[in-house]
C-alpha cells in the first residue's frame, strides 16, 4: 500500500496541491485558482478565505480514489513578503497585502531614515525594500489605524494555512527573513529594529525551523480538507527557498535560477553575512548551515504574460510566444526591454521603476517585442548572476519554474550567462517537491535533504553559444545604461502615481 506526502504551494495565482510517495516520486497535482485584487497602481491583495477554500478544494480533488489514512505528512510553501493582520480571535482584519504590492514605498524611506540603510542591511542581510513586510506594517499603522490597533498578529500565507490546519501560529526562518526585522546573525527577531520603529514583537509569530512539526491536523481542518486528523503538519518554507531546495540546492556551490511569475537567482553558500554593497540579499536557507545569496526580480514570467495579454488576442496561448519570438533574431532587431513592470528588487531596489521598450521603429514587429521581453528578463537575471558570482565559485546552475518549459527562453538565458545550465524534467514542480521534502524530513521519513538530487530524475544540459554570449554582453551594457538614464524620470513621475 502506497504512502504519501501532501504539499501545498500557496502561490500568486492559486494553490497547488501535490502528492508524492514516501520515496519522493511525483503522483499527481491539482491547482485551485483564486483572484489577486490589483488597484491604485501599486496595490496587490488576496483574500485569505480564498487561500483556505483553494486548499480544501485542491486537497479533496487530489485525494479522489485515495485513502486519507495514507497521508504521512503535510507541509506548505507560499508567497513571501506579505502582510496579513489577524485580530485576537485569529480572524483576518483585511485582505492580505502580497509580495507584488509596493504601497509602502514612503514607509520604506522612513524605515531607512530611522534605522539607517547600512544598519538594516547589516542586521537583516537585505537592502530595505518596499516589498518587505515591515514597510507594509508601517503603512497599515499610518493609513489603517483601526486595523493596526486591532491587529494581534501579522502573518504570511503559508503560515496562516498552517495555523488553520493546526491551531498554532509559527513562521520559519526563510519567511521571517523577508519581514525585514529578522537578525541574520542571531537567528531571531531584531529587537533593535523593532524598538527603533516602536513595533511590539508580540505582533510577530514564533520562529521555528522549516522542518519543525507545528502540530497535528485538527479534526475541523481534516473534515474540510477531506483528510483524517492527526497527520503531522510541518512548518515549511517560503516559495523561493522551497523551490531552491526542490531543484537540488542542497549544498554550497549550487545555484538555482528560477523562472516563475517573479524570477530569481539563488546561490547556496556558507557565507552568512550581508552583501557590503547591499545589492543582493543574503538569507537563511532550509538546509542547516547554508544561506541563500541572490536576488529576485518582480516580473519575470509576469513580463511575458503581460506581453501576451497586451499584444495578442486573449485566445492566443502563452506557449505560442515561443514560436513568435523565434521569428526575431538575437538582439530583437535592436529592441531592448526593461522588465520592471511592478518596480524592481535586486539589485535596483526601486519600487518606482517601470517597464520600457527602447529603439522601437516603424519596422518593429510583435516578434521583436516578445523576444525583447524574453531577453530583458534574461539580461536582468544575468546582472544578478554577475553579482552573486563575486561571493564564491558557482559549481552548477539548475533551472526551475514554469518558464523552463520554453526551450527558446532557456537558451536565451544560457547564452546571456555564458555557462551551462541543468534542467530537470520536473523543473516546474520544484517548489512543491521542496515542500514535500521538508515535510518528509520533518516527519522522519527522510534522514536529511542529501537524497534530493537522486530523486530528481532525468535532466538536459543546455550549453551556451559563446558568439551569442559576446553579443549579449554588449547588450547588457546598453540595458544597464537604459535604466540609469530612466531612473530619475521614474523617481519623479511615479512617486505620486
Amino acid at each position: 500500500m502506497a504512502q504519501y506526502i501532501l504539499a501545498h504551494d500557496i502561490g500568486t495565482s492559486g494553490d497547488k496541491a501535490t502528492l508524492y510517495t514516501t520515496e519522493g516520486c511525483y503522483v499527481d497535482s491539482v491547482v485551485s485558482p483564486y483572484k489577486t485584487y490589483y488597484s491604485n497602481g501599486c496595490w496587490a491583495e488576496q483574500d485569505p478565505a480564498d487561500w483556505w477554500k483553494a486548499v480544501c478544494e485542491s486537497t479533496a480533488k487530489l485525494m479522489e480514489g485515495k485513502n486519507p489514512q495514507d497521508i504521512m505528512a503535510i507541509s506548505c510553501s507560499g508567497i513571501m513578503l506579505g502582510c496579513l493582520f489577524l485580530d485576537k480571535e485569529d480572524r483576518p482584519l483585511k485582505r492580505s497585502i502580497i509580495w507584488a504590492d509596493v504601497r509602502g514605498a514612503e514607509e520604506c524611506e522612513e524605515f531607512v531614515r530611522i534605522c539607517g540603510a547600512a544598519k538594516v542591511n547589516e542586521i537583516t542581510g537585505m537592502h530595505a525594500t518596499a516589498n518587505a513586510t515591515i514597510p507594509k506594517i508601517m503603512w497599515v499603522r499610518k493609513h489603517w489605524p483601526e486595523v493596526f490597533s486591532k491587529g494581534a498578529l501579522c502573518v504570511q500565507a503559508k503560515d496562516y494555512i498552517t495555523f488553520l490546519m493546526t491551531g498554532r501560529h509559527v513562521t520559519d526562518p526563510t519567511d521571517a527573513d523577508y519581514y525585514q526585522c529578522y537578525d541574520l546573525a542571531k537567528r531571531s527577531w531584531s529587537g533593535e529594529i523593532l524598538s527603533a520603529l516602536h513595533l511590539p514583537e508580540s505582533i510577530l509569530p514564533e520562529i521555528v525551523p522549516s522542518t519543525a512539526e507545528v502540530g497535528r491536523l485538527t479534526e475541523a481542518a481534516a473534515k474540510q480538507m477531506g483528510l483524517v486528523s492527526g497527520i503531522p503538519v510541518i512548518a515549511g518554507a517560503g516559495d523561493g527557498p522551497s523551490a531552491c531546495l526542490g531543484a537540488g540546492g542542497v549544498k554550497a556551490g549550487i545555484a538555482v535560477l528560477t523562472m516563475g511569475s517573479s524570477s530569481g537567482f539563488g546561490f547556496m553558500s556558507t557565507y552568512n553575512k550581508s552583501d557590503p554593497k547591499a545589492r543582493v540579499p543574503v538569507g537563511p536557507g532550509v538546509v542547516e548551515g547554508i544561506c541563500g545569496i541572490g536576488g529576485a526580480m518582480q516580473a519575470g514570467g509576469t513580463s511575458l504574460q503581460w506581453a501576451k495579454d497586451t499584444l495578442f488576442d486573449k485566445s492566443v496561448p502563452i506557449n505560442e510566444m515561443n514560436r513568435i519570438a523565434a521569428e526575431s533574431p538575437i538582439g530583437a532587431n535592436g529592441v531592448i526591454f526593461l522588465p520592471y513592470l511592478i518596480g524592481e528588487r535586486s539589485p535596483l531596489w526601486n519600487p518606482f521603476a517601470r517597464g520600457a521598450f527602447l529603439n522601437l521603429g516603424q519596422g518593429t514587429g510583435k516578434a521583436d517585442m516578445v523576444r525583447a521581453v524574453m531577453e530583458g528578463v534574461g539580461l536582468h537575471l544575468g546582472t544578478i548572476h554577475d553579482i552573486v558570482s563575486e561571493f564564491g565559485t558557482i559549481e552548477q546552475i539548475i533551472m526551475n519554474g514554469g518558464g523552463t518549459k520554453s526551450d527558446l527562453w532557456c537558451g536565451i538565458i544560457c547564452d546571456i550567462l555564458g555557462v551551462p545550465l541543468k534542467r530537470y524534467t520536473q523543473a516546474e514542480e520544484s517548489t512543491s517537491f521542496g515542500a514535500a521534502m521538508i515535510a518528509g524530513v520533518g516527519a522522519g521519513i527522510f534522514k536529511d535533504f542529501s537524497c534530493i538530487p537522486s530523486m530528481l530524475g532525468e535532466y538536459t544540459e543546455i550549453t551556451p553559444n559563446m558568439e551569442n554570449h559576446e553579443k549579449y554582453e554588449e547588450m547588457k551594457v546598453t540595458f544597464k545604461q537604459m535604466y540609469q538614464a530612466l531612473e530619475p524620470i521614474y523617481n519623479r513621475i511615479n512617486v505620486t502615481h
